[in-house]
């Protein structure tokens, strides 16, 4: 399940970046944005990358991508040894943990780079330069920063009670997925006998 996040996240990153770096000349395209025929202008571009800037985007990232990556990581591994009826040992658990923070630890700072370009694009795409501009100075606000630096121990702890209520309905979405598809089948199979 990690390893689908990171492929379709570092696709959808890697969609129009290729090659790009902050700084450089950059040939924008015509974009159309939410209210209807906006294209994204240089200085939207650079108001986005100032407000990005202003949030500490990469380190955001990085605080993210790590605990959330081990939570689903963990779910992931949890939930496949329980369907196999299995219990892992402590050390393959850890090697595997271990091995899962290098392959991200590797991939990281492509993957802000790439994501932190397609981030501005995308709040160039839906605001204007002087409401990026404002946006960045709302986020040095101290309780914007602190917002920012505790924010993602709150997600990481709100993903994980979202996913131990789910566990409590699993077995319930698990019977009704089984029944639709025996119902599913069983109907195909009265329609060809008759």
């Amino acid at each position: 399940m990690i390893k689908i996040f990171f492929l379709l996240s570092l696709a959808l990153a890697t969609a129009n970046s290729a090659g790009l770096a902050h700084g450089q000349e950059i040939a924008v395209p015509p974009i159309t944005g939410q209210a209807g025929t906006e294209e994204i202008t240089e200085a939207a571009l650079a108001a986005s990358y100032r407000l990005l800037d202003s949030t500490n985007y990469t380190e955001q990232v990085k605080a993210n991508v790590y605990p959330m990556a081990l939570t689903f990581f963990n779910e992931g591994l949890s939930q496949t040894a329980k369907k196999a009826g299995i219990e892992l040992d402590e050390a393959l658990i850890k090697n595997l943990r271990s091995a899962m923070i290098e392959e991200l630890g590797l991939v990281m700072e492509e993957y802000t780079k790439k994501t932190r370009i397609e981030a501005a694009f995308i709040y160039a795409k839906y605001y204007e330069p002087q409401e990026l501009n404002r946006l960045a100075e709302i986020y040095t606000d101290p309780v914007m920063q602190k917002s920012i630096e505790i924010g993602p121990k709150i997600q990481v702890e709100l993903v994980s009670l979202g996913m131990e209520t789910m566990r409590e309905y699993q077995p319930q979405i698990e019977q009704r997925m089984k029944d639709v598809v025996e119902q599913y089948l069983a109907q195909i199979i009265a329609e060809e006998r008759s």
